[in-house]
């Protein structure tokens, strides 16, 4: 291989790994002894003592709404990796969940800055509303600087590249063979625990990514078979399952290509405009059947195995 070629054999080529990193201050202090109006040695070792508000909550509601947002996005659209924080997002979703984010990103500064703007008043509106606890609240205050650096929203996007082939540094000169051969040997047998374990979270985190976009496809098509056969099924229901249908399309980035063909049936029978639903009713019955028997055969680790040996970590 020349230094202008690229080894991609252990790349995760269909997607990136998302890591989001969004904190706030959440208003509160540890409570201390004398905010109940105790002693320090009235508190028996077998307690420990809670927390305190020293604004509103109100006051940051705004940001736990940002930050349910984000976790609804990472749900939607990417499948939780095993490392650390990170979220696998396959390509073909990358522009809309770089958008959204964007978006909360935008609205976490507007919050922020309406937060800093207003934390006097925020902590004058407590100590008004709970005089009896003035004290407690005042001697859970920051300064503003100190509270600025609590609030931080970024995400990066990178590479994921699998460890395949691990090197060894070698051992110093100066010391003696039977010790060198002693610490290769253990870093050796480390590592090969490593691979291991780490085929192993890879190995769960393709099966788990599979079972995730069939649960999405069973859960839509059995509510549509539930509801054609009740004579139930309206515009809403197969709007619903298309929309269910492109997501999994988007997202299928460990190609289940069984269920995927089985898809393309159901969506090319789908009613559209103002098809009457009766016309198309056992059509549609014996489609979503299938479809149904498809999402549920036990071939998930087939898929996974299948695409672990595509980025080739044997």
């Amino acid at each position: 291989m020349t230094t202008d070629q690229k080894d991609t054999s252990s790349v995760f080529l269909d997607g990136v790994l998302l890591d989001v990193r969004l904190s706030f201050w959440r208003g509160k202090k540890v409570l201390s002894p004398e905010d109940l109006g105790l002693r320090t040695d009235q508190v028996p070792e077998i307690f420990r003592l809670g927390t305190k508000r020293v604004v509103p909550k109100d006051a940051l509601d705004g940001f736990e709404r940002i930050e349910g947002r984000l976790q609804y996005l990472t749900d939607r659209w990417a499948f939780p990796f095993p490392t650390g924080r990170a979220h696998f997002v396959p390509w073909a979703v990358v522009p809309e969940v770089l958008a959204e984010i964007k978006g909360l990103k935008q609205r976490y500064d507007d919050e922020t800055s309406r937060f800093m703007d207003n934390y006097a008043k925020y902590r004058e509106d407590l100590v008004a509303k709970y005089p009896q606890y003035k004290e407690a609240i005042e001697r859970g205050g920051m300064d503003k600087a100190t509270i600025r650096k609590k609030f931080q929203f970024a995400w990066t996007f990178y590479e994921v590249k699998l460890p395949k082939d691990l090197h060894l540094k070698a051992v110093s000169e100066k010391e003696a063979k039977d010790k060198a051969e002693a610490q290769r040997k253990a870093m050796t047998e480390a590592e090969a625990e490593f691979q291991t374990q780490y085929r192993e979270q890879i190995d769960t985190f393709l099966s788990e990514s599979v079972g995730k976009l069939r649960v999405m496809i069973l859960n839509a098509v059995s509510t549509l078979a539930d509801q054609v056969k009740d004579g139930k099924a309206n515009a809403g229901t197969v709007r619903a399952v298309r929309e269910a249908i492109d997501r999994f399309r988007a997202l299928n980035f460990v190609g289940d290509a069984a269920v995927e063909e089985q898809l393309k049936a159901l969506a090319a029978v789908l009613p559209s405009g103002e098809t009457d639903m009766a016309t198309v009713k056992a059509k549609l019955e014996a489609v979503v059947t299938a479809t149904v028997e498809e999402a549920v055969k036990d071939n998930i680790k087939d898929i996974a195995e299948n695409y672990r040996r595509k980025i080739n970590i044997e």
